[in-house]
């Protein structure tokens, strides 16, 4: 689906139209998809990440035990200049409460 944006819009697809394809692949529970469609849209010049960007791939990984994944998600919003809200934080605290390594990411990595 994303080389047929790009195939349609050129190097010129929108914030709208990433975030867009993100959720669609979140509710799909591809969330590996997702995180490819932001990694594309994190390294094009024409659309910058929003919260709305990272919200439904923060979501998804919530349901999961995937600690290393959202504290990844978490440090890409941060380099993005993305502020969380209360929902994302929610998302990657439940994680990392779930996870017996707990101490261990919020001493060394948050």
């Amino acid at each position: 689906m994303l080389s047929e944006l790009k195939g349609i819009h050129g190097e010129n697809v929108s914030e709208n139209a990433y975030t867009a394809l993100i959720r669609s692949a979140c509710n799909a529970g591809n969330t590996e998809y997702a995180k490819s469609a932001l990694v594309t849209m994190r390294n094009s010049q024409n659309a910058k990440p929003k919260l709305r960007s990272y919200s439904p791939i923060f979501s998804e990984l919530s349901k999961s035990d995937k600690i290393d994944e959202i504290i990844d998600l978490w440090n890409w919003s941060k380099k993005d200049e993305v502020s969380l809200e209360e929902n994302q934080y929610l998302d990657i605290f439940n994680v990392c409460i779930a996870s017996s390594a707990t101490s261990q990411y919020f001493h060394f990595k948050c």
